[in-house]
């Protein structure tokens, strides 16, 4: 399947000569859309799995081992919010979560109210990878019962002489049920990007089906309808309908190639997969009217400066960082459905 996958989506208006200046104001991913899943409801915190006898070596690392981990992740990420050293953080931080904490520390300089990542202390799921080989990978949920924001953290360790650091950070999205993991005693196997095995599609064909559906839904029926993908096409759809016949819009959603900014955890009781994985997203925005001024909004306009001024053209991209469920090929469901995600924006541009 295509690693770059373009938006059909696409407003391409010609434009009359007008006799004034018209001023255009162009939201986008406006908090109502619940784009950012911030505030928009919240996601139900994962079940225990019963004991699965597995012929696998036991995990390497102790609840100790991780709880220090994970609290020491927190601190680094916690200092460098007060002290704004946004370099400290590649002390326990690793791309393509680096490359987010990074954008969000530029959106914050520049406006106060814009908000830095507050990933909460209390575990309430954690497992870690039972491979001899590296990479291997600790997969935590944080987050009470009842509170707003669920995490999905996953801190990788690519050799035996580095730290585990984190590695992809996402929330729980509205109504969606984290599954039952293997226990920390037993750990959980890493499983091949390519090779789907028992599953119904492998790992890689999951993010790029996923990530075709967020644009074009009738495209992958394997792909369950979630509540993300549809604010993100109402949200072409506004932005689409605010430019009007003032310029011309295109989109795509490109999966990261990067073979290791994928990682498939093996669930328990044949439950499949989870598969946590990175897009980008590219928004532009060309031809705009030479009557027109085309202000975007929604942080672009932190980036950009001047209010968000477009005349001519402008680019601006997005990290999306994404956990799937990918079923088992002899599940009834048989759907790939998307459990957790974190929309971050990197870039905006007039080039």
């Amino acid at each position: 399947m295509l690693q770059h996958i373009a938006s059909n989506q696409v407003a391409n208006a010609r434009r009359e000569k007008h006799a004034s200046r018209k001023t255009v104001l162009a939201p986008l991913f406006a908090a109502a859309s619940c784009l950012a899943l911030a505030g928009c409801g919240t996601g139900i915190p994962p079940q225990s799995a019963p004991e699965v006898k597995i012929d696998q070596p036991a995990p390497a690392l102790s609840e100790a081992q991780i709880n220090r981990i994970v609290g020491d992740t927190l601190t680094v990420i916690n200092n460098a919010e007060k002290s704004g050293d946004v370099g400290s953080l590649q002390a326990r931080v690793q791309p393509p979560a680096l490359t987010a904490l990074q954008a969000q520390f530029q959106l914050h300089s520049l406006d106060g109210n814009q908000p830095l990542l507050n990933l909460p202390e209390k575990s309430t799921s954690v497992t870690v990878s039972n491979n001899i080989t590296w990479p291997r990978a600790i997969l935590n949920v944080a987050g009470a019962n009842g509170s707003k924001e669920i995490f999905v953290e996953v801190f990788k360790q690519d050799s035996p002489t580095s730290p585990y650091k984190l590695w992809q950070f996402t929330k729980l999205i509205p109504k969606a049920q984290f599954p039952g993991t293997f226990p920390l005693a037993q750990g959980t196997k890493l499983l091949s990007n390519t090779d789907k095995g028992a599953l119904a599609m492998s790992p890689i064909e999951a993010l790029d089906a996923w990530g075709a559906g967020v644009l074009n839904p009738d495209s992958q029926p394997q792909v369950a309808q979630d509540a993300f993908a549809e604010a993100v096409r109402k949200s072409q759809s506004d932005l689409a309908g605010s430019i009007g016949e003032n310029g011309k819009l295109e989109f795509s959603l490109t999966r990261d190639a990067a073979p290791e900014n994928v990682l498939a955890f093996e669930l328990p009781n044949k439950q499949g997969a989870l598969v946590a994985g990175f897009f980008t997203y590219t928004g532009k925005l060309t031809e705009v009217d030479s009557d027109s001024t085309v202000y975007l909004k929604g942080s672009l306009d932190l980036l950009l400066g001047d209010e968000g001024k477009v005349s001519d053209q402008a680019t601006w991209t997005r990290q999306l960082a994404a956990v799937l469920l990918v079923p088992n090929k002899a599940d009834k469901d048989n759907k790939v459905h998307l459990l957790s995600i974190e929309n971050t924006l990197l870039s905006a541009s007039r080039e």
